[in-house]
C-alpha cells in the first residue's frame, strides 16, 4: 500500500529524504595559493553542495547522497576535492561503500572494499583529484571572459552491513571539507581552525602568511584570523578574478577579525555599505 507520507512509496527499503542544508544547496570557496595570502580572490573554486540522508520507515539510514557541483574554477593549479566526517561512528567506515568518485591521477589510494581514502583514522571521501576533469581552464570567473556549463560529481556511500545507523551517528552537519593543492596531496587547506587530515603535511603550517598553531588547535588562518576557504549555506556571489574578497565584501575583514560574531550577514546583505558590485562575478 503506498503511503502519502513517504518519499519512496513504491520501494519497501526507503522512506525518507533528509537534507543539509536544509532549504537549499550550499557553496565552498577556496583560495588555492595557502599557505601563502594569493590574490584573495576566492574563486579558486566555488563548489555547491548538498548532502540527502535517505532513509527506512524506521528512520536508519540507507545510503547519504552528497552532490558537488562545480560551478567555476579560478585556478591555475590542479586541485582535488575531500571531506571528511570526523564525528561519524567508529563502526561506520568498515560498513559502507562509496561511489560516484572521479579519481584519474593516481593522487590517492582508496580502499578496495570501501573506496574510503587510505591512511586515514576518520571517514575520508575523496570526491575528485582533479578539478580541470570538470572544468577545464579557468572560467566562469571573468567578467566576459572564458564561461564553461557546470559539472558535478554524485558520491554515494551506501550502507552495507553493522548498524543499525542513525543519521545522527554520520554527523553530516559536522563535515570537514577540503581542498588539495597544485597535485600534491599533503598540501590540504580546510576550513579555519579544522585540523588537517592524516595525510597533511604539517611543514606547511607557519609557512608564507599561514598563523597556524596546531599545538593551540588554530588552523588555517593568517594572524589576524582570515581564512583560506569558506563555507555557505546558501549560494554565494563570489568575487570575479583578481578581485580581493575584502574589497568586494565590505564587512568581510570585519566578520573574519571578530571571529565571525559581527556582520554575520556580510555575504548576503545587499544594503548599501556592504558590497562593490563591480567586484564580484555577474
Amino acid at each position: 500500500m503506498e503511503d502519502d507520507t513517504d518519499d519512496y512509496p513504491l520501494d519497501d527499503t526507503r522512506a525518507f529524504d533528509n537534507y543539509y542544508p536544509v532549504t537549499e544547496a550550499g557553496t565552498l570557496a577556496f583560495e588555492d595559493l595557502w599557505p601563502w595570502y594569493g590574490d584573495y580572490d576566492f574563486n579558486d573554486l566555488i563548489l555547491g553542495y548538498r548532502f540527502k540522508t535517505v532513509t527506512n520507515a524506521a528512520n536508519e539510514v540507507v545510503e547519504v547522497i552528497g552532490t558537488f557541483v562545480v560551478r567555476a574554477n579560478g585556478a591555475k593549479l590542479h586541485n582535488g576535492f575531500g571531506f571528511r566526517l570526523p564525528d561519524a561512528v567508529a563502526a561506520i567506515p568498515t560498513n559502507i561503500t562509496v561511489t560516484g568518485y572521479s579519481v584519474n591521477h593516481g593522487l590517492v589510494t582508496l580502499d578496495g572494499a570501501t573506496s574510503l581514502e587510505t591512511g586515514q583514522s576518520e571517514l575520508t571521501v575523496i570526491a575528485f583529484d582533479d578539478t580541470y576533469d570538470l572544468m577545464q581552464g579557468i572560467s566562469n570567473t571573468v567578467g566576459g571572459g572564458a564561461t564553461a556549463s557546470e559539472d558535478s560529481v554524485v558520491i554515494t556511500i551506501s550502507v552495507t552491513g553493522g548498524g543499525p545507523f542513525t543519521a545522527g551517528d554520520f554527523s553530516i552537519d559536522t563535515w570537514d571539507p577540503f581542498l588539495f593543492i597544485d597535485a600534491t596531496r599533503g598540501r590540504e587547506v580546510h576550513m579555519i581552525n579544522q585540523p588537517p587530515s592524516d595525510l597533511m603535511t604539517s611543514a606547511y603550517f607557519g609557512m608564507g602568511d599561514d598563523a597556524s598553531v596546531p599545538a593551540s588547535d588554530l588552523y588555517y588562518q593568517t594572524d589576524n584570523g582570515l581564512p583560506w576557504g569558506l563555507d555557505f549555506p546558501v549560494t554565494f556571489r563570489y568575487p570575479a578574478e583578481f578581485n580581493d574578497i575584502n574589497a568586494a565584501y565590505l564587512h568581510f575583514t570585519e566578520w573574519a577579525e571578530s571571529g565571525g560574531t559581527v556582520f554575520t550577514d556580510w555575504y548576503s546583505n545587499t544594503a548599501a555599505g556592504y558590497r562593490n558590485n563591480a567586484l564580484i562575478y555577474p
